[in-house]
């Protein structure tokens, strides 16, 4: 009961510095959103063996609740979660990616996947059984193309009790003005369905409507150098995470390019990695900041 306490007080600073986070030499609260954050992954870590592996062992982690995350999922016969590249609780990156979420009232995920690992994370982050900052509404938005692995994605996290909506791109604006009013009226976890790299209108009608990102997580199959520059400017997201940052051809070039963007107001709050589990090696990643 006490561990659960701890972590659920730390779990509220960690939300409390991203929410209020402002650069300032005199608060400095660049130092202590990184402190909070790295202080909720580590008290998570004691509920989950202290581990940094897409592999959970068995019986290693405390049971799902509010202040603890789901194991990664997977409902394909025969196929772990692991075996899907998922990203779980049982890594440091789940960990903080999850303790960056719960402070946060709106987030993008570039993309789904199966939509057990990361995606299911930030869902329950997200979910809206916790009101947002401020009471403000929370929603998360995840893009997938394939539409198998969309309704994948949504029977998962309605698995652990999270409704998730299931919603088609319109190219080439990505979401027509009612869609767009939908997502608004109706805060909580959309699964847009669809290509990004042919609905690229999709950040500026969606960002539109719901006033921005706090958070864009990425872990793109390409480096997106022709996507960020649109989300950027329509999103104007706070914070981004980016997988696989060590792989050519990803998004691992975006977090020096933005510490060397003139008037830089990006910093790194988290980065490390994690052993792959398909080849010798590890796997990086990076969580970033904006001053604003």
């Amino acid at each position: 009961m006490v561990a659960s306490r701890r972590v659920a007080a730390c779990i509220l600073m960690a939300g409390a510095a991203a929410a209020d986070y402002r650069c300032s030499p005199v608060l400095n609260d660049t130092l202590r959103t990184r402190l909070s954050l790295r202080s909720c992954e580590h008290l998570l870590a004691s509920r989950c063996g202290f581990q940094n592996t897409l592999v959970e062992a068995p019986g290693s982690c405390a049971a799902t609740d509010s202040d603890m995350p789901p194991p990664a999922t997977s409902f394909f016969p025969g196929t772990k979660a692991s075996e899907l590249g998922c990203i779980a609780r049982s890594s440091t990156f789940g960990r903080a990616l999850w303790c960056l979420a719960r402070g946060v009232n709106t987030a993008m995920e570039l993309f789904t996947g199966v939509g057990g690992g990361s995606t299911l994370l930030l869902a329950h982050a997200l979910s809206a059984h916790r009101p947002g900052r401020r009471g403000a509404p929370r929603s998360f938005f995840t893009v997938e193309r394939h539409l198998g692995n969309a309704y994948h994605a949504q029977n998962v996290l309605e698995s652990v009790g999270i409704p998730a909506q299931v919603l088609s791109l319109a190219r080439p604006g990505g979401l027509t003005s009612s869609m767009a009013a939908l997502v608004k009226e109706q805060p909580g976890v959309w699964i847009l369905h669809g290509d990004v790299f042919e609905n690229l209108g999709v950040f500026e009608a969606l960002c539109g409507a719901i006033g921005g990102l706090d958070l864009v997580m990425l872990d793109p199959p390409l480096d997106m150098r022709n996507v960020w520059p649109l989300l950027e400017a329509a999103c104007k997201p706070k914070f981004l995470a980016v997988h696989n940052a060590n792989l050519p051809g990803h998004a691992g070039w975006l977090p020096a390019h933005l510490r060397r963007q003139p008037g830089n107001r990006w910093y790194e709050m988290m980065n490390g990695s994690h052993p792959s589990v398909w080849e010798r090696g590890v796997r990086s990643w990076s969580l970033m900041g904006q001053c604003w």
